[in-house]
């Protein structure tokens, strides 16, 4: 492990005599704050285990006999039984997943691109290129399994993505992992066609309200698993972003084109003050196996980073991420109105596992041509030694 800056406050032997080894990690302590942060890379490379099977799509009834069935991600078991070490490892260092007996746990990964929608529409696509763009599948289906063991009654995978749900949930291999848990009480939901109503963030940013699937008011604990990646309007898309799904389609059209993407910070800061006022127990977890970078959300290119980033604190996680990234988090307009709003802080965070030096790359920042105001980046360009905000 390279040399901890101060300010990521990790806590080793070397600071604290008689530090306990925890997960095979010698001399790290858990967190102690609520704004912590852990960051866990692993020692294999866990995202070449996971491919997408184009062969099924036959261009003639001859090929299309001999396999019929899914284009569908699937992953060896190794990679499965790693990634859920990594998960248990995150929340462990991070203080623990906030999920107690009898909760109705919410799950909202972000799965917006079918896979081969990339490998048919965009030239040099790849597996590593459609997983930089979604949510591993493989920590959802970890983190609801650690939810049920830590006595949840409920555990719901929901999503409300641009376009079929339904499809977008197979092909990544979501619907495919939830079988394999044989548990009845983690299940997936397409939040398309389920009720919703009006609410109203507690200090509107952009809208003074939004038309939201009721479901958000119905959870005891929601967990959003969103990949690493750049956002030609965000600037970068975590765990905040994520909570763009939660505006109802029908109302909001395609790729909720119909919410005010020229404020688009403004909305994403107003959906995260939503979550926050109406749910009473959040955490975050940023799936970096791989990280995208260069014309994202959608057309990014996949950086291997074998790394997962968590915490109690979607602020907190988010500036991590992006600084891994290599770019300011303060510059972010997102992350930086969502601390001065007080929903979480971009300050002060105690990162623990690995150092964000140990993970850190400068990652290709979106190309100026394609950048939108409505993020309110104040700085768009990525360098290594980036540090987190003081």
């Amino acid at each position: 492990m390279k040399e901890i800056d101060r300010r990521d406050f990790i806590k080793t032997t070397g600071v604290i005599a008689g530090a306990v080894a925890l997960s095979g990690v010698p001399g790290i302590l858990k967190a102690r704050t609520k704004s912590a942060v852990a960051i866990v890379k692993s020692s294999i490379d866990v995202g070449s285990s996971l491919t997408f099977d184009l062969s099924v799509w036959g261009d003639d009834t001859a090929k299309s006999m001999k396999k019929l069935g899914l284009m569908e991600v699937t992953w060896t078991p190794e990679s499965m039984a790693e990634i859920e070490s990594m998960v248990r490892k995150a929340c462990k260092l991070s203080g623990g997943l906030p999920v107690k007996k009898r909760d109705t746990v919410l799950i909202k990964p972000n799965v917006v691109q079918t896979p081969h929608l990339g490998f048919f529409l965009m030239s040099n696509y790849s597996t590593p290129r459609a997983m930089a763009t979604i949510s591993d599948p493989r920590v959802a289906i970890a983190t609801a399994k650690i939810a049920r063991e830590q006595g949840a009654k409920k555990v719901i995978i929901a999503e409300s993505n641009a376009s079929n749900c339904h499809s977008f949930f197979q092909e990544a291999g979501y619907e495919t992992g939830v079988a394999a848990l044989n548990d009845k009480a983690v299940e997936i939901l397409y939040l398309d066609g389920t009720p919703y109503k009006k609410m109203k963030p507690p200090k509107a940013l952009s809208l003074p309200s939004y038309e939201i699937f009721d479901l958000v008011e119905d959870v005891d604990c929601m967990i959003s698993i969103a990949p690493m990646k750049t956002h030609m309007w965000a600037g970068t898309t975590m765990t905040m972003k994520n909570f763009i799904a939660f505006p109802a389609n029908k109302v909001y059209g395609s790729y909720k084109s119909g919410l005010p993407h020229s404020n688009i910070a403004d909305v994403i800061v107003d959906l995260t003050a939503i979550v926050k006022d109406r749910v009473k127990s959040n955490f975050g977890i940023i799936t970096g196996i791989y990280a995208g970078e260069g014309l994202g959300p959608l057309q990014v290119v996949a950086k291997p980073l074998n790394t997962i980033v968590a915490g109690p604190d979607y602020v907190a996680v988010d500036a991590v991420g992006t600084t891994i990234m290599g770019f300011d988090a303060a510059a972010v307009g997102h992350i930086r109105q969502a601390h001065e709003m007080g929903l979480g802080t971009m300050k002060g965070i105690e990162v623990v596992g690995n150092a964000i030096g140990d993970v850190q790359f400068a990652a290709k920042p979106v190309p100026e041509a394609a950048r939108q105001k409505g993020g309110e980046n104040n700085s768009w360009e990525s360098r290594l030694g980036q540090k987190l905000p003081t």
